[in-house]
């Protein structure tokens, strides 16, 4: 009788056993720590269940289903399609006509007025008629379908508030029942017939050895963080495999001899394409998302594996704009989440960012935008219900939020990112070349009469020491009066012209100050963005004003 609730067990290694094991009707289900149980929680175990088969999409990931170590997943829908029949229509039979030459049922006439009639008095007597009664026939494709109702309320009956029960003994073995089947769905035409047939085939086929009765049954997988992969490859629309091969970078063995032998390959979990840019999208089952510990966050191994997967994308297939991103389950409904005021929020709490990664050996000044590895959580459940449609919305902002943080790494990390206009900093003119470093500037800023003097915002950040934690400032301004800007800060050490994310930058020295032993300029970034009537941000170009000239 399988009217227990199932004891739900969280699972804190992404490499231990999640499934379901079922013993003398107790069922304990394993799940990922992130797992919320929720009020209708027994619809996400079910999807739980049901995303352990896309482990096999990605490698022949062995399924663990007791000692005879099936390949083939549990057929869920073909349970609950049999449990939802037998309670709809009850135990099925297989029902033909029975005739007789009785007085009971129904009278076939043609087959009665085939006989030899009786005259008599110039009339017609049939004195024997020939009835039908529908009449239960087979019953061993009826035993067959009690079988496989047995085994799916065993196995998931659980599913329902009902109190079922089927007493059935298998009388021949499984291959046997499964040649009958068969040969009863040959033998039909009716649509629900084959329906039925086709899902006990479904049953049968997946039952462990010849024995379909048991009271032990184990299904899952130790490997989850596969499903976890494929999962996220499908809401984040993934390019096909066919198209991902050439993302996955190779290394090759030289050995002595001259031969060469190829080396496992890397493989990203998913790229995404938006326009000119590659998201490489790396999906991780770490702790993090139910800790909140930086213990549970990716290691340094793979953030150097990200790294290359960035190389390589950017060098050998040359997608110019490359991002890197991690993707970690998490639990939306945490405290330590929910509290946590500097988590930033999408998608109604079902797509947060944690922040980003990056290693000190690649901090120089050919860094690049794949260098900074964007961290994602993407609440669990959520993920269960809804893998099978890409999420637009959910990519759309996720796209438009790393393109924003992109800019503003730009933005924060002048020094690395930004592209000199003068031929040398102000800082590093003697007397002389500071009258040619203002004409310079003079010479740039007319440059900007030739466009339209477009609304520009104003990004105002300070990047010295003592200010660097000062929150940015933006302010309105006109493009061809955009260095009125400059009266805004201090500006006593002068001014260097640059371009940062292509946008025009006023890098500005001001007052001096000591920090301990070391002493600071004011450093501010004013960074103007134009934009048209339609608010779509334009670049300008500078290409002309990038000079070399006081050699």
């Amino acid at each position: 009788m399988m009217n227990k609730e199932p004891k739900i067990n969280p699972v804190t290694k992404s490499n231990d056993f999640v499934g379901i094991r079922i013993e003398d009707g107790e069922i304990n289900i394993y799940v990922p720590q992130v797992f919320r149980k929720e009020t209708n929680y027994k619809r996400d175990l079910l999807l739980f269940l049901k995303s352990i088969s896309l482990a096999k999409t990605l490698v022949k990931e062995k399924l663990d289903k007791g000692s005879n170590n099936v390949d083939n997943v549990w057929p869920i829908n073909s349970y609950l399609w049999i449990i939802k029949d037998y309670l709809e229509n009850g135990f099925y039979y297989n029902r033909e006509k029975v005739y007789s030459n009785s007085y009971s049922g129904k009278i076939e006439w043609k087959k009665t007025m085939k006989q030899i009639p009786i005259y008599s008095d110039g009339n017609i007597i049939y004195d024997k008629l020939v009835t039908s009664k529908m009449a239960a026939s087979n019953d061993l494709i009826a035993q067959i379908y009690k079988l496989c109702l047995k085994q799916s309320i065993e196995k998931i009956g659980w599913v329902y508030n009902y109190n079922l029960k089927v007493d059935v003994q298998q009388i021949i073995s499984t291959s046997e029942m499964i040649s009958v089947v068969r040969k009863e769905l040959n033998n039909t035409f009716d649509d629900i017939k084959r329906m039925r047939f086709n899902h006990m085939l479904k049953i049968l086929k997946t039952t462990e050895g010849n024995k379909i009765i048991s009271n032990k049954y184990t299904y899952g997988i130790k490997n989850y963080y596969y499903v976890f992969e494929t999962m996220v490859n499908k809401l984040f629309d993934g390019i096909k495999e066919s198209e991902k091969k050439k993302y996955n970078p190779n290394g090759y063995w030289h050995l002595n001899g001259g031969r060469t032998e190829k080396a496992s390959e890397l493989r990203p979990d998913t790229i995404l394409k938006n326009g000119d840019k590659t998201y490489i999208l790396d999906a991780k089952m770490y702790q993090y998302g139910c800790t909140h510990s930086m213990s549970d966050l990716p290691d340094t191994q793979s953030l150097q594996k990200q790294i290359t997967y960035g190389d390589y994308v950017h060098n050998k297939i040359k997608d110019e704009h490359v991002r890197n991103t991690f993707i970690l389950p998490y639990n939306k409904e945490l405290d330590v989440f929910k509290n946590d005021e500097n988590l930033l929020r999408y998608s109604n709490n079902n797509l947060v960012y944690f922040g980003y990664a990056d290693v000190d050996w690649r901090m120089d000044d050919k860094v690049e935008d794949y260098d900074f590895i964007h961290t994602f959580g993407i609440d669990f459940n959520y993920l269960l219900r809804n893998y099978k449609v890409a999420d637009t919305n959910m990519i759309a902002e996720l796209c438009a939020f790393i393109e924003e943080k992109v800019q503003l790494l730009h933005f924060e990390g002048v020094d690395k990112f930004m592209k000199l206009l003068n031929s040398k900093s102000i800082l590093d003119c003697d007397e002389f070349e500071k009258e040619i470093h203002n004409k310079e500037n003079q010479e740039i800023l007319e440059g900007l009469l030739k466009y339209p003097n477009y609304d520009c915002g104003a990004i105002i950040k300070y990047f010295d020491e003592k200010n660097k934690d000062r929150e940015p400032i933006i302010k309105q301004c006109e493009l061809h009066s955009c260095n009125e800007m400059i009266e805004y800060v201090d500006s006593k050490n002068g001014v260097d012209l640059a371009l940062i994310e292509d946008y025009l930058t006023f890098i500005v020295y001001g007052q001096g100050y000591t920090v301990g032993n070391d002493y600071h300029l004011v450093k501010i970034g004013i960074r103007i963005r134009p934009y048209d009537e339609n608010r779509e941000f334009v670049h300008l170009q500078f290409s002309n004003y990038t000079i070399n000239r006081m050699a």
